[in-house]
């Protein structure tokens, strides 16, 4: 299967890319979009394209090698039993997929260590649907 993300394709032609991220459960708000601005601008003065020279944020990186997609094995619902940038280690439970019934289907645990950067906010799952995704460091 080709690659389908931007950061993929250019990976894959031997290019660095970037995923830059900022906010949670995928909104758009206003302070995540000027987190984006200000990074454009640090960028853009640190290639000598604008002036005034790189301002440091505030906010903590989070360097990440790769992102470790856990998957629902059943259709059901995911009830998650992690919070987003939690430290986890491999095998520790993540959540439970239940039926619509509240039966248990699946124990869902950690395929690596690493932190949580993405969790779904629509419970309801089919199978090989994306539950929450782990950042690992290598």
């Amino acid at each position: 299967m080709p690659p389908r993300s931007g950061t993929a394709i250019a990976t894959a032609a031997g290019k660095p890319a970037i995923v830059a991220e900022s906010g949670d459960r995928g909104l758009c708000e206003e302070e995540a979009v000027q987190v984006h601005v200000r990074g454009v601008r640090n960028i853009l003065s640190l290639l000598g394209v604008l002036d005034g020279g790189v301002r440091p944020e505030d906010v903590p990186l989070r360097p990440n090698s790769r992102f470790v997609w856990q998957r629902s094995n059943h259709l059901g619902i995911f009830y998650p039993a992690v919070k987003l940038l939690e430290r986890v280690q491999k095998g520790q439970v993540l959540g439970h997929v239940r039926d619509h019934f509240g039966e248990p289907l699946e124990i869902v645990t950690a395929a690596a260590d690493g932190e949580i950067l993405f969790i779904i906010t629509c419970p309801p799952v089919a199978r090989g649907d994306s539950l929450l995704a782990i950042g690992t460091e290598r």
